[in-house]
């Protein structure tokens, strides 16, 4: 009786076993550190949705200096679905973000240069120590892959020397890139229009428009009546001097049309060649005068 008991009590142990192992799988989460407790060896890790934890235990040789308490990670290793990850490797999250621009000025000194981006912002570039820098010209066009800082410097962790854009073209720069952070100057031409900022950035970032474009579009639809997507339309093919002079031409019609502007006007004249002495004969005179109501 008590080795069919023994037989029962290892196969129930086994199963649980099993059981336990089904649950582990590979996971990687990003997510915020707290709840650092190096004595236990391990941190809390909350996700995006600020709700969802784990409770992560580094691998073997974790360098606990290496994270601090509010920091940003990627965590990888095996979720044991009690809300465990074991046998971690934690590494800071990639945040960064891509810009391209003209290159303004370069120190060749410390590998620092500014570029005007294509929503006419200038930005300060930081390179790592020890970059070679000499390929980079003064006007020349660059794309950065790196993070923005508060005080709106670019530390970049690379440089690529692109080719001379067309003027035409979806615009790539930061603020467009990047759309959950507004553009200073083209929150302004749209708080000033009462237009709703997206569809401002729409104009502006696949539409081939600067900011004063952007401006015009809206200031000659509230001033002739016009939809964006009528002025937009003339845009394709006239220039802003030609679309303000087809404006003004079709305002003055309608007017004169619905009797707002009224014409009149009237003159007389004659004239005539040399004076009887210098072998001629005839006299000139003309008058003439007109009103516009």
């Amino acid at each position: 009786m008590k080795k069919v008991t023994f037989g029962l009590g290892l196969a129930l142990v086994l199963a649980l076993s099993l059981t336990i192992t089904a649950f582990a799988a590979p996971i990687t989460v990003e997510g915020t550190v707290s709840n650092i407790d190096e004595v236990a060896g391990t941190f809390t890790l909350t996700l995006a949705d600020g709700v969802t934890t784990y409770t992560v235990t580094p691998s073997a040789g974790f360098d606990w200096t290496t994270i601090a308490d509010g920091a940003t990670v990627e965590v990888s290793g095996e979720d044991d679905g009690a809300g465990n990850i074991t046998g971690a490797s934690v590494t800071p999250a990639t945040t960064e973000t891509v810009v391209s621009g003209q290159i303004q000025s370069i120190d060749y000194t410390t590998c620092t240069f500014t570029i005007l981006t294509s929503e006419g912002t200038t930005l300060t570039v930081l390179l790592p120590e020890g970059t070679d820098c000499s390929g980079l010209l003064l006007g020349g066009y660059v794309e950065v892959t790196g993070t923005l800082n508060e005080d709106l410097t670019f530390s970049a962790s690379g440089v690529v020397v692109t080719p001379t854009p067309s003027e035409e073209g979806v615009n790539t720069g930061f603020y467009c890139s990047n759309p959950s952070v507004p553009h200073p100057a083209l929150s302004k031409v749209a708080a000033e229009h009462l237009t709703d900022y997206g569809a401002a950035l729409n104009w502006f970032c696949g539409g081939g428009l600067g900011i004063g474009g952007v401006d015009k579009v809206l200031s000659f639809g509230e001033a002739y009546g016009k939809t964006p997507d009528e002025i937009l339309g003339m845009r394709e093919t006239m220039g802003w001097g030609r679309i303000w002079k087809t404006l003004q031409a079709e305002a003055a019609a309608v007017a004169i049309e619905s009797g707002e502007i009224q014409t009149q006007g009237n003159g007389n004249g004659h004239g005539g060649g040399k004076p009887e002495w210098a072998g001629g004969g005839g006299n000139g005179h003309g008058k003439a005068n007109g009103k516009n109501k």
